[in-house]
């Protein structure tokens, strides 16, 4: 049973909190129409991390504008429908490996990309997860996925980080020191984007 009502009045008081960001609802949590269609109507876009929910996403309606697609390793599967999707030029799609973005040139992807960098890179925090760890790019490779991007048909939007595997007590204190040095990165590589996104 979902109360619709609650997950409203959540989306409200996160949007109080938050009003200068964007609000993304993971759709692998749950992808009941009727609570899709409550956080679409509220405003809220969608991460997804499945062919199967970029494709039942599309069935309900909701626009390629309003879904980020975020997987370590996309499969055959994953790219195929990423390059075969209906309005592709406005999906986004999260550059997690240098192999990643090969594929999505190779098949024509034309649609936007969020470069993930490691934030283990950003800050001084020990985490569960090792630097060479698999989510997420080094910054010298976030900076060659820039440079493959710039010579492609691929629109680079944001920087995406994710600081959920880290170790410390003060989430707080370490998303800021994520954000910081991230804006910190844009700057100092002179990074084409306009946004960043902090998981």
């Amino acid at each position: 049973v979902y109360n619709l009502d609650t997950i409203r009045s959540n989306i409200s008081r996160l949007k109080a909190a938050f009003r200068d960001w964007t609000i993304k609802f993971s759709a692998k949590s749950n992808i009941n129409q009727d609570v899709i269609q409550t956080v679409r109507d509220e405003g809220v876009d969608i991460v997804c991390g499945s062919p199967q929910e970029i494709r039942r996403l599309q069935r309900l309606g909701v626009d390629p504008e309003s879904i980020q697609y975020v997987a370590v390793q996309p499969g055959k599967e994953a790219i195929e429908t990423l390059t075969n999707i209906d309005g592709q030029s406005e999906l986004t799609v999260s550059i997690e490996s240098l192999g990643t973005l090969h594929r999505l040139i190779e098949n024509d992807f034309t649609g936007k990309a969020t470069v993930r960098i490691n934030s283990n890179y950003l800050t001084e925090q020990d985490s569960f997860t090792s630097r060479n760890a698999k989510f997420g790019l080094s910054p010298e490779s976030a900076v060659e996925a820039f440079n493959l991007i710039e010579d492609s048909a691929i629109d680079p939007v944001s920087m995406y980080c994710h600081t959920g595997k880290m170790k410390t007590e003060h989430k707080m204190s370490l998303f800021y020191e994520a954000l910081q040095g991230l804006s910190a990165f844009i700057k100092e590589k002179n990074i084409p984007v306009n946004a960043v996104n902090v998981g």
